[in-house]
């Protein structure tokens, strides 16, 4: 019988490149995926700040003054428009928020920040 010689199992290099490959493509992996969905996190994230600015805005603008706002409904506010309103603006970043999420509060007073106050 022809045994195997200690020689040619050290010389043999057939499949070293595949046993790279399937040692560093999941940690590679991970690191792609993980760079991605930490993207997305960031673009959710500003995506709700905006439209929770647009819907403070439009609650200000319809509570403060006569004109017609987005937020309103015959000259006064109305909380199914406003919230028809900001589901409008997140479906514009791509966002689905159900009106059980929304909880808007129009007692809150509108301040200007402590730099402006005189």
């Amino acid at each position: 019988m022809n045994e195997p010689r200690a020689e040619s199992l050290v010389a043999a290099c057939g499949g070293t490149t595949a046993i790279e490959f399937a040692l560093v493509a999941p940690i590679f992996m991970m690191f792609l995926f993980g760079t991605i969905e930490f993207g997305r996190l960031l673009w959710t994230e500003q995506a709700l700040q905006e439209t929770a600015i647009a819907g403070a805005r439009c609650m200000a603008i319809a509570q403060g003054t006569t004109q017609s706002s987005a937020c309103a409904s015959s000259g006064t506010y109305s909380s199914t428009t406003t919230n028809s309103y900001i589901q409008t603006i997140a479906s514009g970043w791509g966002l689905s928020i159900p009106s059980s999420a929304i909880t808007l509060n129009n007692a809150a007073p509108a301040a200007a920040p402590p730099a402006f106050r005189r």
